[in-house]
């Protein structure tokens, strides 16, 4: 009786007090001039009653493809920033362990201008630098000892096959009495091997050869615009002054170089190495 008799004394004493005179006032207040945009929203919501409310209007409402969602809700405060002064909201992290490293203090690559970065730096995230040893699209043969056993007939028959091509030439020369450009051409084209050129790790570009090369055998031809040695020094300031940096000049002799650089095929991407794996020879065809 005596906890009963409490409780009813409490609800006199909230009885007894005076009506309210003023407008009563919410826990938070309400603000008319948001949007209903995500900062909008946002805003709005306080508290767990609020997700609960939210989620209850929102029940009936088409769930739209977005992608990720952080990167949405991301780019949609970016763009209210910049049409509100460029407002800083955030950035978007980096999925790479480099970005401590290679972060900018002032923001931006654009104004923090140009830097060196080190050799070891880029290597580890420049792909064609991580594949030193193993070049691009390269047919690896598994069994070693089975490879040098083909290498040497294949050169063979690969001279062999020239030797027939040299004397079917030779007969077809002997029969019509011309001697024509083609076929040079076709003799060369019959003994390019399969290359291609991609970026390097020695210097910029690089040619890569797609296929085992036996020792002994023409990979490819090194075409360009024949021009006088003057003309070639000339050039070659020309190229430095402009920015274009790497002159691909070839020298045959004391007055003529092939100038690649402008007119030339994917040869010209052979890099210089103390260590060479093939060798520059002039021939007459």
């Amino acid at each position: 009786m005596e906890g009963k008799i409490d409780i009813i004394d409490e609800v006199k004493q909230f009885m007894d007090w005076p009506p309210s005179t003023g407008d009563s006032k919410p826990v938070y207040e309400d603000d008319f001039s948001l949007k209903l945009d995500l900062d909008g929203l946002q805003n709005l919501v306080k508290d767990d009653e609020d997700i609960d409310l939210i989620r209850s209007v929102l029940a009936d409402t088409n769930i739209a493809n977005i992608g990720d969602h952080k990167y949405w809700s991301w780019r949609s405060k970016e763009v209210k920033s910049y049409n509100h002064g460029f407002k800083k909201v955030g950035t978007v992290g980096m999925e790479t362990d480099l970005y401590d490293q290679f972060r900018h203090t002032t923001g931006s690559s654009r104004s923090q201008g140009y830097y060196k970065v080190i050799e070891a730096d880029k290597s580890i995230y420049l792909p064609h630098r991580r594949k030193i040893h193993q070049p691009i699209d390269t047919l690896h043969v598994n069994d070693k000892s089975q490879d040098a056993t083909k290498g040497i007939p294949s050169s063979r028959l690969n001279r062999a096959n020239n030797r027939r091509l040299a004397a079917d030439i030779n007969i077809h020369k002997q029969t019509f009495s011309s001697e024509t450009d083609i076929f040079n051409f076709n003799q060369l084209m019959k003994r390019r091997k399969p290359v291609k050129f991609a970026r390097s790790a020695i210097h910029n570009w690089g040619l890569y050869a797609i296929e085992p090369i036996a020792a002994n055998e023409m990979i490819i031809e090194y075409v360009g615009e024949t021009v006088r040695q003057q003309v070639a020094d000339i050039r070659e300031n020309k190229y430095l002054s402009s920015g274009i940096g790497s002159s691909y000049l070839f020298r045959i002799d004391e007055n003529t170089v092939v100038d690649a650089t402008k007119r030339g095929g994917i040869a010209r991407f052979i890099n210089h190495c103390c260590t060479p794996s093939c060798t520059a020879k002039i021939i007459k065809v």
